[in-house]
């Protein structure tokens, strides 16, 4: 089968406001569990699990990472998911027609 998405391999910058709970819209398939990683630019990383709605959407939630995390002082954060909870099953994340090993967030 053709596959039409291009894999980048890399990262996608994404800006979103400080304070917010994060909201990423890709093709993520609706209804599957997805383990995320946060990882702050010292290396430290937060994990947690969503699964899309019917619109493919993936919400983390302000309730689910450390207070402050998602603020600008704290730098870009690299985002990855996986099917398990170890990180040992990888999913690149597809937006429009590419997809992407990681997502970096950065806050306003």
């Amino acid at each position: 089968m053709l596959n039409l998405l291009y894999t980048c391999g890399q990262c996608k910058d994404l800006i979103f406001d400080s304070c917010t709970s994060v909201v990423i819209d890709s093709t993520l398939t609706p209804g599957t569990v997805y383990y995320w990683f946060l990882e702050d630019g010292r290396g430290k990383i937060f994990k947690g699990n969503s699964t899309p709605d019917g619109y493919y959407r993936l919400w983390i939630n302000l309730n689910q990472v450390p207070k402050g995390l998602f603020d600008k002082a704290t730098g870009p954060l690299k985002l990855t998911f996986a099917l398990d909870a170890k990180g040992e099953q990888p999913v690149q994340v597809p937006m429009g027609y590419d997809t992407y090993d990681c997502l970096t967030l950065n806050f306003a």
